[in-house]
C-alpha cells in the first residue's frame, strides 16, 4: 500500500501501480488505464442509487465503494484510492513536464482555498522542499479568513510561511487598488499578486514558483484569451514556464 510512505518514495510508489487500500476495496487496476483506478461500473452505482432511497442498508453495503466519479478518465473511485489518484496525476505532470526536481526549493502560492492548499499538501506528501505564500489582500471577511486557514494548515504541518499584506507593501489593499486604477478587482489582484510572488520567490533564493492553478482555470484563459484575440497570451499559458529573464522565477502548475 501508499499509506507510510513519505517522499521519494511515495514518489516512486506512485510511479506505478500500488493501490492505497492494499486491496480491501473494490478497486480494480484496468488494463487501459494505471492503478489505483476502477472504470465506472454504471450499474453498481444506479443499485447505490437505489438502495439510498430505499434506505436498503444491504443494498448500500454493496454498492458502497465508488463514492467519487471522474468523467474525465471514465472511472470511479473508494476515498482512499482517489486521493492516491490526485497524487499520481500530479506526479505524472511534474514529470510529464519536467517541473520540480528533488533539490528544488518550491515556493507554493496559498490563497487559502481548496486548490492551493490540495497543492501544498501533495507536495508535502510527495517529499517536496516548500514553503507557502500567502498574500493579505484585504478584501474583507475573507482575507481575515484565508489566512487562518493558511497558518493552521503551515502550523499543523510544521511548514514555513511567508506572509505578505499588499497595504503594507502598496499602502491600499486590492479593492482600493481596483477603484484607483479603474480596474475590476480581479483585474489589479491578478496583477498585484504575480509581481509579488516572483519578487518574493527570487529575492528569497527559490528555483520554482507553484500555483494551484487547475485544467478548469487553464480551460477558462485559453478561451478568454481567443474569444478577446490575445494571441500574444497564449505561449505563456504552458504548464510548466521557464525563467525567460534573470529577474522571473520557474513557474509551474502541477495541478494542470
Amino acid at each position: 500500500p501508499v499509506d507510510g510512505l513519505a517522499g521519494c518514495h511515495r514518489r516512486a510508489a506512485l510511479r506505478g501501480r500500488l493501490r492505497a487500500c492494499g486491496g480491501e476495496c473494490e478497486c480494480e487496476v484496468p488494463a487501459v488505464v494505471a492503478a489505483p483506478e476502477m472504470l465506472l461500473d454504471r450499474a453498481r452505482l444506479r443499485r447505490r442509487e437505489s438502495a439510498l432511497e430505499k434506505g436498503d442498508q444491504l443494498g448500500l453495503a454493496r454498492a458502497r465503494h465508488p463514492v467519487i466519479e471522474t468523467r474525465r478518465h471514465n472511472a470511479a473511485f473508494c476515498k482512499d484510492c482517489y486521493i492516491v489518484h490526485v497524487e499520481r496525476q500530479v506526479v505524472r505532470t511534474i514529470d510529464g513536464d519536467t517541473m520540480l526536481t528533488p533539490d528544488d526549493r518550491v515556493l507554493v502560492a496559498v490563497s487559502g482555498g481548496k486548490d492551493s492548499l490540495t497543492l501544498w499538501e501533495v507536495l508535502r506528501r510527495l517529499g517536496y522542499r516548500t514553503t507557502g505564500f500567502h498574500i493579505v489582500l484585504g478584501i474583507g471577511h475573507y482575507s481575515p479568513e484565508a489566512r487562518r486557514t493558511v497558518e493552521a494548515y503551515a502550523s499543523i504541518h510544521g511548514l514555513p510561511l511567508i506572509v505578505t499584506d499588499v497595504k503594507e507593501e502598496y499602502d491600499f489593499s486590492i479593492p482600493e487598488l481596483a477603484e484607483y486604477t479603474r480596474r475590476v478587482p480581479c483585474s489589479a489582484c491578478g496583477l498585484s499578486k504575480r509581481y509579488l510572488m516572483n519578487r518574493t520567490a527570487r529575492e528569497a533564493g527559490f528555483t520554482v514558483l507553484a500555483t494551484g492553478h487547475n485544467l478548469d482555470d487553464g480551460a477558462a484563459t485559453l478561451l478568454g484569451n481567443l474569444l478577446h484575440w490575445q494571441t500574444e497570451q497564449l505561449g505563456r499559458m504552458a504548464p510548466a514556464l521557464e525563467a525567460t529573464h534573470p529577474k522571473l522565477v520557474k513557474t509551474v502548475k502541477p495541478l494542470i
